[in-house]
């Protein structure tokens, strides 16, 4: 478990996060399929929380460059004002290893 900090509207909030999973899978050879999440908890409130999840497909391009599809999902049981609880995105990208 590692202590964090995280920033709110009244300055600074802490947080518990808490690394549930890291899974990876080689496929077909240099396909990696990996996934993980974490769950952050307040201290001081400890009914609010962010659940974050990433999966997500990584292939070698040529030595040290490889691609990354990934969804991300975010869970907030107590969204800021405006927001919404659950939010996703899709990214593709084209990353150096070093």
């Amino acid at each position: 478990m590692n202590q964090v900090n995280a920033r709110g509207n009244a300055g600074s909030v802490q947080r518990l996060a808490i690394q549930a999973l890291w899974y990876r899978k080689i496929l077909m050879q240099s396909v990696e399929l990996f996934h993980s999440h974490r769950l952050l908890v307040s201290v001081s409130d400890v009914d609010d929380s962010e659940l974050k999840a990433d999966l997500g497909l990584k292939t070698p391009l040529m030595e040290n460059l490889f691609t990354e599809l990934k969804l991300e999902w975010l869970y907030d049981n107590k969204p800021a004002l405006g927001t919404k609880a659950r939010d996703s995105q899709l990214t593709i990208g084209v990353n150096y290893s070093w």
